[in-house]
């Protein structure tokens, strides 16, 4: 399979992020967010960031609530809209340990969207959820 450049810079900033978030390093994940636009959403009620101040905060509360963690991805697919915005998408499994204890995510979905700016690619939204488990297989709703 041949990629576009596009294609291949979103790969490498996804692969960028996840070197980061493994490294539990809340400066590089900072950096690699398009500027205080930024949104990103996680899996809790709770978890939603407007902003580097609040993404900040949930990434340090995110690290500090655990000992270890990993991500893999799966299933990723790019769309290079244009020159200036890519959108990402791929199936996620987080693992770790939290106060001793191993725990597994699965199931898990990222979107992105990501845009060119000055200083390179950069994540302007992403979004990591998890399907609806009361929801049937083949039901909407």
């Amino acid at each position: 399979m041949t990629t576009t450049p596009n294609e291949s810079a979103a790969l490498a900033l996804l692969q960028q992020w996840l070197a980061c978030y493994r490294a539990k390093d809340v400066e590089g994940i900072l950096a690699l967010a398009s500027g205080d636009d930024v949104v990103m959403v996680g899996t809790g009620a709770d978890e939603v960031c407007f902003g580097l101040a609040a993404l900040r905060a949930q990434t340090l509360r995110d690290f500090s609530q655990s000992d270890a963690l990993d991500m893999t991805f799966s299933r990723v697919r790019v769309a290079a809209g244009s020159d200036a915005a890519a959108f990402v998408y791929c199936d996620v499994v987080v693992t770790g340990s939290a106060a001793g204890a191993a725990f597994e995510m699965s199931g898990l979905r990222l979107t992105a969207g990501l845009v060119r700016s000055a200083q390179g690619w950069r994540f302007a939204q992403m979004h990591l959820s998890a399907p609806n488990a009361a929801q049937d297989a083949g039901s909407s709703f």
